[in-house]
């Protein structure tokens, strides 16, 4: 196992940042800073997607796709999971009917889109969804929360073992090899090691492994 692969399955005494005190734009901004770390996109990038500013590119369209399944808004097999994505819904609509303006929305969106294409139709879901909830008069972009720590637990640890499979869609043999311990030194775990260590905070590409 190679040595990131160490720091992650014993350092579960370290922080995780934690979701459950955040508004949902708060969460979105936080997963967009994961994702952006993650693909490698620039901060002045990051800074436009946290003025709900999302250019029509690849790397946007990933990072949506990678945010989409943190926050719970986006399955490549489901689509636009509603359950998830009503967290960005106004509070003065009826959700029901929002839901289908925003369903209806997606399916003229998807029609030219490649079936193929998870990013693109992760990204077009979601602007579905934005566009529907953009008040007249955008408010002023908000500044990026305090992170707020908790223990890293086994649970928390498996949860972003899990989204990270999901991300990079490792191999169903994989998963089974990861559930009884075993990490074949190959492309897709290494990849796994990488994005949980981005993931729990444990690694960034540019300072490596936080071993304190």
């Amino acid at each position: 196992m190679n040595r990131l692969a160490l720091v992650i399955c014993c350092c579960l005494a370290q922080v995780l940042p934690s979701y459950g005190q955040q508004t949902a734009a708060e969460a979105l901004i936080e997963a967009q800073a994961i994702c952006s770390d993650y693909l490698g996109i620039p901060e002045t990038r990051v800074a436009q997607y946290n003025a709900s500013v999302y250019p029509p590119d690849r790397d946007t369209m990933c990072m949506i796709r990678c945010a989409g399944i943190i926050l719970g808004f986006w399955d490549d097999g489901k689509g636009l999971l509603l359950d998830g994505a009503r967290q960005f819904f106004p509070a003065t609509v009826d959700p029901t009917l929002y839901s289908q303006k925003v369903l209806q929305c997606i399916e003229r969106k998807l029609a030219t889109c490649n079936p193929a294409d998870a990013c693109a139709k992760a990204y077009f879901s979601f602007r579905c969804v934005l566009r529907r909830a953009e008040p007249t008069t955008p408010p002023p972009p908000t500044p990026p929360p305090a992170i707020e720590s908790d223990k890293l637990t086994p649970e928390k640890y498996l949860k972003a073992q899990a989204t990270c499979a999901k991300i990079l869609r490792i191999p169903p043999n994989h998963l089974k090899l990861y559930k009884q311990g075993i990490f074949p030194d190959d492309a897709e775990t290494r990849c796994l090691f990488r994005c949980l260590g981005i993931r729990t905070n444990l690694y960034s590409d540019t300072e490596g492994p936080d071993l304190e």
